[in-house]
């Protein structure tokens, strides 16, 4: 008679089960402990709740099956002489006794501590209780936030000349810091971010969010904190000088298809302000590429831009690679391989001839918002440049 899957786990049960008579103490080397209960309590049950502070400790206890340790019973089936090929079975199957291991509870309340201070609550403690039982051992974390600090005051200092009308006039509005809010690192972080995306996007292709720094200073006895937020000039490494940061144009853009690099190309194509490079006979459609480009000629290099046509690539059969940044001299290039010819598209970039002017860039028409449309692939036999592709906008 055959045993059906759910017979076997019953049976397994059912040793697991008499194995409980037997104790899990000779399977404890001599000076360990086993972990039998870990809890976290915490002062401010709503700190408990929105930062989940269970969810950093590191070391639990044996698993359960049916709110009984079963893997841990199968694993006691087993035996204390290992040189039997049952006891090596039964251990393969089961799970060992969890020992407490003190430097993952160090972590533990390393961890937790961090994640509190990351939300301001820079003095923030947590201690360890450990209630011991024989061989058995439960650990409990109590965590005590105390105060959190807050902003003071948020001070700008912009080090390069043409920024500081915009960060320090304009941008005011929308940070992310401001007197009376929590301080916080994610906040921090989160207006680093957005600074530096701003000013990618408005042609400042260079421009990192390493280029924002902070610094925080606390009174005496005190929990409010003022920050000075600081933009640096660009420099490139080290040893050279900084200048002030540029606005970079987009120079040229060009569509190599049909080959694996430019070299390759034999013909060539003027169309719209683009170049299109190809060999023998331009398999596409040269409207339907540029369609899918936010990224124009003599327009303002913008990041959003440059990814937005970089997703192109989650279409059926095709991936793109992006080449790291160079110099405005040389050109950047993508490549996009797929099962038919390969296409490339190129374009430099130039400095803005005017870098201490903040200028706004053009906004997208209707036709290229709709490159973010997803379009629809009927097979490899009907390329999707043999006709208009059908978009649904996004």
């Amino acid at each position: 008679m055959k045993l059906h899957l759910t017979h076997i786990y019953l049976i397994i049960i059912l040793l697991s089960m008499l194995a409980g008579a037997c104790s899990v103490e000779k399977y404890i080397p001599e000076g360990e402990h086993m972990l039998t209960g870990v809890a976290v309590t915490c002062d401010d049950e709503e700190v408990m709740k929105t930062y989940m502070l269970k969810d950093y400790v590191v070391q639990q206890t044996n698993s359960k099956w049916f709110g009984a340790r079963v893997p841990l019973k199968i694993y006691m089936l087993s035996g204390t002489d290992t040189t039997k090929r049952s006891c090596r079975f039964w251990r393969k199957l089961g799970e060992a006794p969890v020992l407490y291991d003190s430097v993952k509870a160090n972590r533990t309340m390393g961890d937790i501590e961090k994640v509190l201070n990351n939300a301001g609550y820079m003095k923030a403690e947590v201690e360890e209780f450990k209630m011991v039982k024989g061989k058995k051992v439960k650990v409990l974390y109590n965590v005590h936030p105390k105060e959190r600090y807050t902003m003071r005051k948020v001070e700008r200092i912009v080090e390069d000349k043409g920024l500081e009308e915009f960060i320090m006039v304009e941008d005011t509005a929308n940070s992310l810091l401001k007197p009376g809010l929590p301080f916080e690192v994610t906040a921090l972080n989160g207006e680093r971010n957005r600074i530096a995306s701003y000013l990618r996007n408005h042609g400042y292709y260079k421009f990192t969010k390493d280029d924002i720094r902070f610094s925080a200073d606390t009174a005496r006895n005190s929990t409010e904190v003022d920050v000075q937020m600081r933009v640096k000039r660009q420099q490139d490494n080290g040893r050279t000088e900084a200048t002030e940061h540029k606005q970079y144009t987009i120079g040229s853009v060009k569509f190599i298809t049909d080959v694996t690099n430019s070299n390759e190309a034999t013909d060539s194509i003027h169309f719209k302000g683009y170049d299109f490079l190809y060999q023998d006979n331009l398999h596409f459609r040269k409207r339907l590429l540029i369609s899918h480009s936010l990224v124009r000629p003599h327009e303002l290099y913008n990041d959003s831009y440059y990814r937005r046509t970089a997703s192109w690539s989650t279409m059926p059969n095709h991936t793109l690679s992006v080449s790291t940044w160079k110099p405005p001299t040389q050109p950047a290039t993508w490549v996009l391989p797929s099962p038919h010819p390969i296409r490339t598209k190129t374009f430099s970039v130039v400095p803005n001839p005017s870098p201490s002017r903040f200028v706004e860039p053009t906004k997208p028409s209707q036709a290229w918002k709709d490159m973010t449309a997803t379009t629809t692939w009927k097979s490899e036999l009907n390329p999707p440049w043999a006709s208009p592709p059908s978009c649904s906008r996004m």
